[in-house]
């Protein structure tokens, strides 16, 4: 397991985005043909995913994360698990849970600016009981 790589760095970012509902920052850290697995096996790509916090039918209150582990797969990929309390509404009515992730991240050519980019391209949520 790694505990210094920069991907690190970015779940931080991401999980703070996503309490803050800050979709400049999701947009730059989910790849273009994301593929997300909601804890429900519905699969959603990234502008669903953005669409859910832009419009606000998602707002979380909480977010703690536990036991996140990584594993680099060579210099340009890596894997994520994590647990996660979550507690927040979502289309109105309060929902509260623990889940479990996985994210797969990559390296990405940014098309706008030339440079590497590590993105998400890959996520499933499970519910844990």
């Amino acid at each position: 397991m790694t505990t210094d790589h920069p991907v690190l760095a970015l779940e931080d970012r991401l999980a703070a985005a996503m309490k803050a509902g800050d979709v400049a920052t999701l947009d730059g850290l989910l790849a273009e043909g994301l593929v997300f697995i909601d804890q429900n096996g519905r699969s959603q790509g990234k502008a669903e995913d953005l669409a859910i916090h832009r419009s606000g039918l998602l707002r979380l209150d909480r977010l703690e994360i536990a036991d996140r582990k990584l594993r680099a797969l060579g210099e340009a990929a890596a894997v994520v698990t994590l647990r996660a309390k979550l507690e927040g509404r979502f289309r109105g009515a309060h929902v509260a849970g623990h889940f479990a992730y996985t994210r797969v991240w990559q390296k990405i050519l940014d098309q706008k600016t030339g440079e590497e980019t590590w993105q998400v391209v890959a996520a499933h949520c499970s519910t844990v009981a």
